[in-house]
């Protein structure tokens, strides 16, 4: 699942566009995110930039704050209850796949395991790091994906 504060219409076209299959949820004014404290609010300097790029946040989210939601990963329980968290103005630092596994109980040889985000916050590379790790703890591992040919995911593998 992800959050936004885009205007639904606006997330019904990014789904369509990008062919996304998981739920995107809309965070209107970022009123969730600011219950967390993960609110910022866009310099002057990029606010610019990015109305140069034709990139106008008013418009996509329906308000003139010009505020984003820091990146952030968040497991809940079944009780509701956050029990690991993660936030960082650098969308590009992630957690460690291994925490993340070990945090959740593992991963048993009968899982099937499917990752879902919007494109470029890793999913391959969380889903290779985990794969090679198991592979080197014995187990045999399958990757298959729509998007990536089997030289792309080797190079994937080898630049990790």
């Amino acid at each position: 699942m992800s959050i936004t504060p885009q205007l639904p219409e606006h997330i019904e076209a990014h789904i369509k566009d990008e062919k996304l299959d998981f739920e995107i949820l809309s965070d209107i004014r970022n009123v969730v995110a600011r219950k967390y404290g993960l609110v910022f609010e866009i310099p002057t300097y990029l606010k610019e930039a990015y109305l140069d790029l034709g990139l106008d946040l008013a418009k996509f989210n329906g308000d003139d704050s010009w505020t984003l939601p820091l990146p952030a990963n968040f497991v809940v329980d079944q009780k509701g209850t956050i029990v690991y968290s993660d936030a960082d103005p650098d969308y590009r630092a992630r957690p460690e796949p291994d925490d993340i596994i070990e945090l959740l109980g593992g991963i048993q040889r009968s899982d099937l395991v499917i990752l879902g985000a919007r494109p470029s916050l890793g999913k391959s590379a969380l889903a290779l790091n985990a794969s090679v790790n198991a592979a080197k703890n014995g187990s045999t591992v399958g990757v298959f994906s729509l998007e990536m040919s089997r030289d792309q995911l080797a190079m994937r593998i080898l630049s990790a």
